[in-house]
């Protein structure tokens, strides 16, 4: 008998309207979404009960060069510190998830025998925290919920910093808790983004330090890092390893060191460079802010972290949301400082 007399799997291909074999797809769904969260992984975690949340800000008083009373002195007035009453707005972030029976019952390449309602509730949940990363770092103003049209909105990282900063080009101006309405103001971005310097990022280190601030972590965009690590790579200040900096010896196992990740500071403390691939740049996609931290002096607080509720059922259909009440609290504004309106795009110079 012939080979084209057998029923072959070209024939039950060839069976109209797509064959009868089921095509030869690996069942696994390759997402390049990547799921960091570098701001929330540094930071603290705390909690609030109410939708406009408060805590103190305080800090010693100044130095006194003159800190000197006579033998037997009568005692004088206080100098108590009464530091600063601040808050703000919580903030609720949601995603749907609607799958209908049939979607659910259906054997989908690459959802396994949890079916598509579980991996859409993944999915959406790792969403909702990018979501949250992303708006804490923004220059967004607190808003308060009016419960009608207006949502409430957490005053993000970038607008508490009013001290240490960096601001100084044509139009900038600067934001930060206003104790008048106990709203988080936005800052204005300068009309035009420019290229980091070393001096002013060494200035601002300095201001930041006198102001007994203690960042360990600088974090900006990948290109604003990228850019940063690479003019302290090639600067004159920065020694160049010249030997097997894994110690090895013998020219075993050397590795090509290309990239700076830790800037020791003229101040005895240390700033490790995060990128960050969820943070927004602005001004038409060029400026960058490039933040000091204290992972310390600043959380991410929740009313309730990111939770999944089944909605009332549809006919044959099934609804959840995810949701997540949620704020940024700065303990310490002073403790942190940020280095606005760099053009990420642009080499940094001296």
């Amino acid at each position: 008998m012939a080979a084209s007399d057998y029923w072959d799997s070209q024939d039950l291909k060839a069976v109209a309207a797509g064959g009868l074999v089921s095509e030869d797809v690996m069942s696994r769904i390759f997402d390049i979404s990547d799921y960091p969260l570098p701001f929330t992984d540094l930071v603290g975690s705390d909690s609030h009960d109410n939708a406009y949340c408060e805590w103190t800000q305080d800090s010693l008083n100044a130095v006194d060069v003159t800190n000197a009373v006579v033998s037997g002195a009568d005692a004088g007035s206080k100098t108590d510190s009464n530091g600063k009453r601040v808050g703000n707005h919580s903030q609720t972030s949601v995603k749907y998830v609607y799958v209908t029976t049939r979607a659910q019952n259906s054997n989908v390449i690459g959802r396994g025998v949890s079916g598509e309602l579980a991996y859409g509730l993944m999915q959406r949940q790792k969403e909702l925290k990018r979501d949250i990363e992303a708006m804490a770092l923004e220059n967004n103003a607190s808003v308060e919920d009016d419960n009608n049209t207006t949502a409430g909105e957490s005053g993000g990282f970038d607008n508490w910093i009013e001290t240490n900063i960096d601001n100084s080009e044509a139009g900038a101006a600067t934001g930060g808790f206003n104790t008048s309405t106990k709203i988080v103001d936005a800052h204005t971005n300068a009309t035009t983004a420019v290229a980091g310097t070393e001096a002013r990022l060494s200035a601002l280190i300095e201001t930041a330090y006198e102001n007994n601030a203690n960042p360990t972590v600088l974090m900006s965009t990948p290109a604003c890092i990228k850019r940063l690590a690479v003019r302290l790579f090639s600067s004159s200040r920065v020694a160049t390893p010249t030997a097997n900096i894994r110690g090895d010896g013998g020219g075993v196992g050397q590795t090509s060191q290309g990239y700076i990740t830790t800037m020791v500071t003229d101040f005895g403390f240390t700033l490790e460079l995060h990128p960050n691939r969820l943070q927004q740049d602005y001004n038409s996609n060029t400026a960058a802010s490039l933040f000091g931290i204290d992972p310390q002096m600043v959380a991410l607080s929740y009313m309730h972290r990111p939770i999944a509720e089944r909605l009332s059922k549809l006919g044959l259909s099934e609804r959840w949301q995810i949701s997540a009440d949620w704020c940024v609290k700065v303990y310490e504004e002073k403790a942190h400082m940020v280095y606005r309106d760099i053009d990420e795009d642009a080499a940094w110079t001296a």
